[in-house]
């Protein structure tokens, strides 16, 4: 809830949001802003395998899944990415 309220609040142009977070989780969350704020890129980061973050991504309608395992690199390179493709 509190990622939804700074969002809101903040009007970031990107939001990175971990699958797992307490009271909602990242792809209730994810759902709710892009439903509330359409043009907010987001980024999902999980534990999960890239197979079901390529179904949850199409799903909610997040622009990118990232898996944990991949490190740093691969978020900076994916933030990056998602932010070109937007402009």
């Amino acid at each position: 809830m509190e990622a939804i309220d700074k969002a809101k609040k903040l009007q970031p142009e990107l939001i990175l949001l971990d699958l797992s977070m307490p009271v909602l989780g990242g792809a209730e969350a994810a759902s709710i802003l892009k439903k509330t704020m359409p043009k907010i890129l987001i980024v999902l980061f999980t534990m999960q395998t890239n197979k079901i973050g390529r179904a949850l991504a199409s799903a909610i309608g997040v622009d990118a899944v990232l898996s944990k395992p991949d490190g740093v690199r691969q978020i900076v390179e994916t933030v990056n990415a998602v932010l070109a493709t937007a402009q």
